[in-house]
């Protein structure tokens, strides 16, 4: 398959270049963060249905203290990293101009995304994030809802949690407002949004300039 893959595609391939030092460290550091928090919330999960006499009651109790502080350890590097770094700074700069994109989606983006170089169109930045419908059909009679693929679930976590704040504060109403005319709605508007807010941030970080409400609520 992988032979067959760049014997049809050879002229659109490129060599690999790995991300410069600083953003592979924030992309360590991000990372890291996002297994801590897995990691809390399961320990919250597991205390939150016993009483304080359970034998694994103080166990947890502790767990749950030092995650916090490992989170919190890593939250402070993360935020030094991105002061000291001049190119990370204004990039985050940047990204915070676009309304819904706060502290974690914009680190997150920064950390994966990196310069934004890597995409050559914004349907790339769609592809990678796997927010593109994916149609599943068995046979000639069988066929399912598209569905979204997978893709960077970092990004995809950030991208949610912005999309929905989006939905119920009217941020993004100037842009939704039309596709709900066009019929969208529920799950498709949101995910349609998603993808919104990434190639947004993909355009910010490619044209290293802040957020322009007339080119992005005109698509």
């Amino acid at each position: 398959m992988m032979a067959d893959y760049v014997s049809k595609h050879l002229e659109q391939l490129h060599a690999y270049e790995p991300p410069r030092e600083a953003v592979a460290t924030l992309r360590e550091l991000v990372r890291r963060r996002e297994q801590l928090i897995k990691m809390l919330k399961q320990e919250r999960n597991r205390i939150c249905e016993l009483d304080e006499q359970h034998p694994i009651y103080s166990s947890l109790s502790k767990m749950i203290d030092i995650l916090g502080q490992e989170r919190d350890e890593i939250d402070a590097r993360i935020d030094t990293l991105i002061q000291q770094d001049q190119e990370l700074a204004e990039s985050y700069k940047k990204l915070r101009t676009i309304p819904q994109v706060g502290r974690v989606l914009a680190m997150s983006v920064l950390a994966e995304m990196g310069d934004g170089k890597a995409f050559e169109k914004a349907k790339d930045v769609t592809a990678w994030l796997g927010l593109a419908p994916m149609v599943r059909e068995s046979g000639k009679s069988v066929s399912f809802k598209p569905r979204i693929s997978f893709g960077n679930h970092i990004m995809r976590k950030g991208l949610y949690m912005s999309a929905l704040g989006a939905m119920k504060n009217g941020n993004w109403e100037d842009w939704l407002e039309p596709h709900r005319a066009r019929g969208k709605s529920g799950h498709v508007l949101m995910v349609a949004l998603m993808d919104k807010i990434a190639r947004t941030c993909w355009g910010v970080l490619k044209n290293q300039s802040d957020f322009n409400p007339k080119l992005a609520f005109s698509a």
